[in-house]
């Protein structure tokens, strides 16, 4: 199961572990494929809208709200090779860059 993420912590966690991160990624039979490359991968998702809230994106900065946000929180070196397939970023990128952007 891909568990959602509503709060400041949980996508905070997910910084601190530079967890590999699509922005816009479906999550129609996502969980099944991500079962087929590693069976003990483990993900979780937010919205865009949690995701505004919680780091204060605004403008053209802010994600659509019902944006998908997918972070594998449990992954083996294997799915690497996905991750760059499918234009995977670090969790702690995607944030720190927004925030920044935020700023100016």
């Amino acid at each position: 199961m891909i568990r959602q993420l509503t709060t400041f912590e949980e996508l905070e966690s997910m910084a601190d572990m530079s967890a590999p991160t699509w922005e816009g990624l479906s999550l129609d039979g996502l969980e099944e494929q991500l079962k087929e490359i590693d069976p003990k991968v483990e993900a979780a998702y937010c919205t865009g809208k949690t995701y505004n809230k919680a780091y204060g994106l605004t403008g053209n900065n802010a994600y659509p709200d019902d944006l998908t946000i997918v972070f594998l929180t449990k992954w083996s070196i294997g799915m690497m090779g996905w991750k760059f397939n499918y234009g995977c970023r670090w969790a702690d990128d995607v944030r720190d860059n927004n925030v920044a952007r935020e700023r100016y």
